[in-house]
């Protein structure tokens, strides 16, 4: 360590690692994300779970408009009595997103089952679970994804569905006087420049019009390879009408 600052290098494979730095009393946490450039992380063909004694079986449901969210499973080892947990947001993974990154937790396995509860970030939410105090591969380390979306009382929006190289849109607003609402998409993205460097981003900002009758629409082109960056996680979709946003996240976005 020199004035404060310390380096260090490690040699890992693909994958999602939890980086915890301890000095005396603080202690900071970070995922770091580590891309085979072959195929995504986030893909189960990946290998997630292949060999882990850990299934989720709730929820069921890939998608949710609540937070938190209670996580329930099973484990298929007597040996073990506890789970390392960690709730980890998509966006997160880039540096340029302020605060907490991830949340670790040790959960309490009884009679092969686990419960805990867990607060969810809009977007893609990573839920990592693995047996309590030891090092494992990623095969050994269950993965659960769950999508937390934003609804309102007001405002409304559609599925989303890219089409021949277009993202289409619609929604509906209740306040029959709002002539305009703002649509911005954000996404992890790695720049083609310097692989490996992921950054969240808006990736597009955008007014629409609202019909008299509280409905809006549009289409605009869409391309993962966005000439300097790549798209490398599911963006995230908000709509805003004044002080209320709902939310979206576009699964088939390549």
């Amino acid at each position: 360590m020199r004035e404060g600052r310390f380096t260090g290098s490690f040699e890992l494979a693909a994958g999602i690692y939890l980086l915890r730095v301890t000095a005396g009393a603080e202690e900071s946490v970070r995922p770091i994300f580590v891309r085979d450039a072959a195929r995504s992380a986030f893909d189960r063909d990946a290998g997630w779970g292949a060999a882990s004694s850990v299934l989720f079986a709730a929820p069921r449901d890939v998608r949710t408009s609540r937070t938190p969210m209670e996580f329930q499973g099973l484990v298929n080892d007597d040996a073990v009595r506890a789970l390392d947990v960690i709730v980890v947001n998509a966006e997160s993974l880039s540096e340029t997103v302020p605060g907490v990154p991830a949340v670790s937790r040790r959960v309490r396995v009884e009679r092969r089952t686990f419960t805990f509860t867990a607060m969810l970030s809009e977007g893609l939410n990573l839920i990592l679970a693995k047996p309590a105090g030891v090092a494992v591969s990623p095969v050994e380390v269950q993965l659960k994804s769950v999508i937390y979306e934003r609804t309102g009382a007001g405002l409304s929006l559609d599925e989303p569905s890219v089409v021949k190289n277009r993202l289409v849109l619609s929604g509906t607003v209740a306040d029959r006087s709002r002539r305009t609402v703002l649509v911005r998409i954000s996404a992890l993205v790695e720049r083609k420049d310097a692989p490996g460097d992921l950054r969240q981003e808006t990736i597009l900002e955008r007014t629409v019009t609202v019909k008299p009758d509280g409905v809006f629409s549009a289409v605009f082109p869409w391309e993962p390879d966005r000439g300097r960056v790549v798209v490398r996680s599911f963006p995230v979709i908000r709509v805003y009408a004044g002080e209320e946003v709902v939310s979206r996240t576009l699964v088939h976005w390549w």
